[in-house]
């Protein structure tokens, strides 16, 4: 991503994210640009002060002078609307290239742990389930999404139980790939 898409993206965010009722130390508007730019550069919450340290014209794009910790970063990013943020944010792009749709595994527990309480029929987590991938049976929860090639922004996604197909949830998430020319699925 080039340098220039990240102010209009930060002033995205100011039309986006509504100011906050409540006084905070950070705005929900500054956590989430910090979170977008963590994002766009791969940085995880725990080294986002190094980054920002070493990145201080970020800093002053956010609008702060003192980093918050990664817990605060954790916390307060559960409380997003991250469809709609994100949803915004591919809007200024335009795409009409190629889409792909695809799915992978996000593991709940250890493949071990899993055997067990299958075994003892005794599972912690309702949402996840059993699948059969390349790899061999798999235990969790499947990330559907649909992203755009050129630019490999997440255009959709959707979280299922294990066990559900991609072409169950496909027909959920094709006006995020509507406008696209070639919108290619993998295992549908």
């Amino acid at each position: 991503m080039h340098d220039t898409h990240i102010p209009m993206i930060m002033k995205r965010i100011d039309i986006i994210v509504s100011p906050d009722s409540r006084k905070r130390k950070y705005s929900d508007r500054q956590i989430l640009k910090i979170l977008v730019l963590l994002q766009i550069f791969g940085i995880s919450y725990r080294s986002a002060r190094i980054f920002l340290l070493n990145h201080v014209e970020y800093l002053h794009m956010v609008g702060i002078s003192e980093i918050p910790s990664f817990q605060t970063l954790s916390r307060r990013s559960r409380m997003f609307d991250l469809h709609g943020i994100n949803s915004e944010i591919t809007s200024l792009y335009t795409m009409d290239n190629i889409a792909v749709a695809d799915s992978f595994m996000i593991h709940t527990c250890k493949y071990s742990t899993a055997v067990r309480r299958k075994n003892w029929g005794n599972y912690k987590d309702p949402e996840s389930g059993w699948s059969k991938t390349t790899k061999g049976w798999s235990y969790g929860r499947k990330c559907h999404m649909t992203l755009d090639i050129d630019s490999l922004l997440i255009m959709d996604w959707l979280i299922t139980r294990g066990n559900i197909h991609d072409s169950k949830v496909f027909h959920d998430m094709v006006d995020s790939v509507r406008g696209f020319s070639y919108p290619w699925g993998f295992s549908l």
